[in-house]
This record gives structure tokens, sequence and C-alpha cells, in this order.
């Protein structure tokens, strides 16, 4: 007991680094965000499970609660991109940033 504590919102760790809740895949799913030197990466673990689920946010497998993770989706995207961030996701290469499009947004790979 005591191990895991689930958050429901956003938990300060430390000197720049959060987690924030984002449920959909598990009710439990959590992403981390990480700030230095002006800079932020959110590690996002199974926020997105292919690049198209970016574009798509009502798309997803078919185990996930969809309409929480639609909904976590636009609320991280919210937060992402007016900080011009850099992603990790677990499902997708490389790293990359939201980037605002006429019909919502698309995840760019940076250094491409």
């Amino acid at each position: 007991h005591g191990q895991l504590t689930l958050e429901s919102d956003v938990r300060e760790l430390g000197a720049g680094v959060q987690i924030i809740a984002a449920p959909g895949e598990t009710p439990g799913h959590q992403i981390v965000r990480i700030e230095s030197g002006g800079q932020t990466l959110y590690c996002l673990g199974d926020l997105y499970h292919h690049v198209v689920e970016v574009e798509q946010d009502g798309w997803g497998v078919t185990w996930s609660d969809i309409a929480r993770a639609q909904a976590s989706r636009r609320a991280f995207a919210q937060r992402a991109l007016p900080e011009d961030a850099l992603l990790i996701a677990t499902h997708i290469g490389g790293v990359g940033r939201l980037v605002a499009t006429d019909e919502g947004v698309r995840w760019e790979t940076v250094g491409q």
C-alpha cells in the first residue's frame, strides 16, 4: 500500500517536473512535463499510439476509453501548443511537436 498515487490533475514533483493526469488509455494514465532553460518536454506515454491519433483525436485502441482519451488529448494540445513543447511518445519514433492546422493539430517530427 502507498506505493502508487494516481493524480486527478497536476502534481509538482520538483523544480520543473510535473505529473499530469491524462486518462483514456487507462483510468490512471499520466504524462510527465519537464521544463528547463526555457524549454519544455513532455513524455506522453500512451497518450497517442500513432500520429494519426494526433489529427483524429477521437480515434484510439479498442481497450481504451475513447471519450476520456479524446478529452485528455485536447487538454494536452491546449497546454503544449503555446509552449512549442518537444514531445516524446512511446509509440511514435523520434521527438516531435504539435503544430496547429486549420483542422486542429498535427504531429511534426523534429529534425526532419
